[in-house]
């Protein structure tokens, strides 16, 4: 099978398509607009180290029909997602399915007024400017003008204390720098005249050291990449193999899980109690083969809970395997790695509850470089999109050390 895959199609198409309902908000300059109305060129707000920016969309889409992750915020607020969708906890991402009661979600707050001060190119509003322009001038105009009169015999009076001045500081200058001579003639010894052979030298010896350094710095360095080329390339086939298998058990699964739960809604089976106190997908599937059970037992109903508790097996299996590739790829991303290493003082929110739905249609796109967007006011989720698409970037063949 790896034989199909190229650049061009196969591993490029292999996106990973955890992502939003249809009614999501996401942020925009202009407002919100729903994930699901959003098209290939609309500008979004996404997030960085150093705050708020506006991108571009590109690949925006339908990407299936998935369970919902329901996140409950102390607010009020409830934010949804499909399981594998990273949201910003703190300064690092963390996997809708990995989410916790008491976790403290980012949020932005600041955004509108960081796009306020700065437009796209990170140059004042020219709203900003014209006011404090008029501000200049009010001030000016309430102060008032100095008389003409009065300025000419200013400036005179000040340019002959200027000269006079001047006169005076020089003759000084010259005073100190013909006693400061004189000193250091009588003063210099064989001592100081070695030194003033010596310092040279020195110098000489530091940058030829400081060159040898930053050869080696780079021969390291060189090595360095060199390595981590050919560590990709030995990872490339098995992440591809992986991928490919664990994303076709979980598909299969949510096909399988999205048939069942409209069946168990048709016949008005479902424990909606129950359901609310599920907090992921296999609790939720395991529900759905208990709603099951309580049908009278016919060949039908039979086949399909065999059948949902075959895709339900392979999904355990794979669930996790696909969490830890997903992980990966998030903590060798740049923006991820800035957002860790330098975001601080953040405003965040804690999670009441969560708990799984049934299945939705669902929507995401690709925000580049940055890979994220914001959504209902400011909470920072990754695009996923562009997570499993990170292995067209590989070299295909390893490089040549020599």
């Amino acid at each position: 099978e790896l034989s199909k895959l190229t650049l061009a199609g196969g591993v490029a198409s292999l996106k990973h398509d955890d992502c939003c309902p249809y009614d999501t908000k996401v942020d925009t300059p202009t407002g919100y607009k729903l994930i699901g109305d959003i098209v290939d060129g609309d500008e979004v707000i996404g997030f960085s180290a150093r705050g708020s920016v506006i991108c571009k969309v590109k690949d925006a889409r339908m990407t299936g029909v998935k369970p919902i992750t329901n996140i409950e915020l102390c607010s009020g607020e409830v934010l949804r997602f499909s399981e594998f969708h990273p949201v910003l906890v703190g300064n690092t991402y963390k996997l809708a399915r990995d989410l916790v009661e008491g976790d403290s979600i980012t949020r932005n707050i600041a955004w509108k007024q960081q796009l306020n001060l700065m437009d796209i190119s990170g140059v004042e509003n020219l709203m900003d400017t014209t006011n404090l322009q008029s501000d200049v001038q009010m001030v000016a105009e309430k102060t008032g003008f100095i008389n003409m009169c009065m300025n000419s015999q200013m400036v005179k009076y000040l340019k002959d204390m200027k000269y006079t001045i001047l006169m005076k500081i020089k003759l000084i200058i010259v005073s100190l720098t013909l006693h400061f001579l004189l000193l250091k003639s009588t003063e210099l010894s064989i001592w100081g005249k070695i030194r003033l052979v010596v310092l040279p030298l020195q110098l000489m010896l530091q940058k030829t050291l400081m060159k040898f350094k930053n050869l080696l710095r780079k021969e390291s360095k060189d090595c360095t990449l060199v390595k981590r080329k050919e560590e990709n390339f030995q990872e490339f086939p098995l992440d591809v193999l992986v991928v490919t298998e664990n994303l076709h058990h979980l598909k299969n699964h949510e096909k399988m899980l999205g048939s069942v739960a409209t069946l168990v809604e048709t016949l008005g089976i479902m424990n909606m109690q129950k359901s609310e106190s599920v907090k992921n997908v296999e609790q939720y599937s395991n529900l759905l083969l208990e709603e099951l059970s309580a049908v009278v037992q016919s060949a039908e109903v039979n086949k399909i809970r065999k059948q949902l508790e075959e895709t339900l097996h392979m999904y355990v299996l794979s669930a996790e395997i696909h969490s830890q590739a997903l992980k990966r790829r998030l903590a060798a991303e740049t923006n991820a790695q800035e957002i860790e290493r330098t975001l601080s003082n953040v405003n965040t929110e804690n999670i009441k509850r969560i708990w799984v739905s049934s299945p939705e249609p669902t929507y995401n796109f690709e925000i580049d470089d940055l890979h994220n967007y914001q959504v209902h006011n400011g909470y920072v989720v990754h695009n996923c999109l562009d997570l499993l698409n990170q292995l067209s970037e590989m070299e295909l063949f390893a490089p040549s050390v020599g």
